[in-house]
């Protein structure tokens, strides 16, 4: 053991061992204040409801994201921004809902936008960028803010199919500020589906008369039966046919009849399965001449033969 010189090195050491003591203790203390102050963040969200497309007006719907943390506090000020999308571009201007969720297929131009203004919610935490905000008052635990997605005919156009367009966008939490770029970003995020639904196609079939009938047949003999299918549609559309009994009247499994069929004078086969008579129709009224025909008839059991053909029609 080193003996000490003097009483005054005595003192100097127990002093500097009380100094590394209390710096010790200190550094304690600022450990636990940070961890008891810290809040958590929660975000869930309403999506907009299913908009109703129109060819003829800018459609809209509200969705709602609430905001939530852990413990309370003071007045939290909060933004959005967008940050991704499920299929395509998320930037501004180029957001998009697909026909059935493809991103290969049919789209709609959306617009995602704060309540007020026409501006859309941006993607970059940049000054300038227009921001869904929001603010959580002193002393509560959640606060709310609502959007709009916007589907606007005069950009999107008219000439789409019918059906359910949808997308999913991300929309990115930033706290302590309504203004860019002074909010923190908290890692926090939502994902909001938007959906739009196109029914415009306008469809009237007709077929007269509707049940073809070849009376009595004999054996031997040659016959036929007509019918008129008309179409009348404010779209482009094509038309397809099928067969119940693969273009046979039905008695039995050994009793049968097989017919020939042409449509609008030519002649297509209904043995193998649905059969495509038109593609890509245009619009307005068409009518189509159709005929059944039965040559050389066999000697068959007597009875009552039948088929079912069924005409579909389908718009683009």
């Amino acid at each position: 053991m080193k003996k000490l010189k003097n009483e005054n090195d005595r003192i100097r050491t127990g002093t500097a061992w009380k100094i590394r003591k209390a710096s010790l203790t200190l550094a304690f203390m600022v450990a636990a204040l940070l961890s008891v102050n810290a809040e958590t963040y929660t975000v869930t969200a309403s999506p907009p409801p299913t908009m109703i497309y129109s060819d003829i007006q800018t459609v809209q719907s509200t969705g709602t994201i609430t905001t939530g943390r852990s413990p309370t506090g003071n007045r939290l000020n909060y933004y959005y921004l967008i940050t991704g999308a499920k299929i395509g571009d998320f930037s501004v201007g180029s957001r998009r809902l697909y026909l059935n969720g493809d991103v290969t297929s049919s789209w709609l131009q959306v617009y995602l936008r704060p309540t007020t203004g026409t501006s859309e919610i941006g993607t970059t935490n940049i000054p300038g960028t227009t921001v869904l905000s929001g603010k959580i008052k002193k002393n509560e635990k959640e606060g709310t803010v609502d959007f709009i997605a916007v589907v606007d005919p005069a950009v999107t156009g008219a000439s789409v199919p019918d059906g359910v367009y949808q997308n999913t966008f991300i929309f990115s939490l930033y706290i302590d500020s309504q203004l860019l770029p002074m909010g923190t970003p908290t890692g926090v995020s939502v994902s909001i589906l938007v959906t739009a639904e196109v029914s415009l196609a306008k469809v009237k079939v007709t077929i007269t008369p509707e049940f073809c009938n070849f009376g009595s047949m004999v054996a031997g003999g040659n016959y036929s039966v007509s019918t008129n299918l008309t179409v009348e549609s404010n779209r482009s559309f094509w038309i397809t046919a099928a067969s119940e009994h693969a273009g046979k009247l039905y008695l039995s499994d050994t009793d049968q009849i097989p017919y020939t069929f042409s449509f609008a004078g030519t002649t297509y086969s209904l043995d193998l399965g649905t059969v495509t008579l038109v593609t890509n129709a245009p619009p307005g009224l068409a009518s189509y001449y159709v005929k059944f025909g039965i040559q050389n008839l066999d000697f068959l059991e007597p009875g009552t033969y039948s088929d079912s053909v069924t005409f579909t029609v389908t718009t683009y």
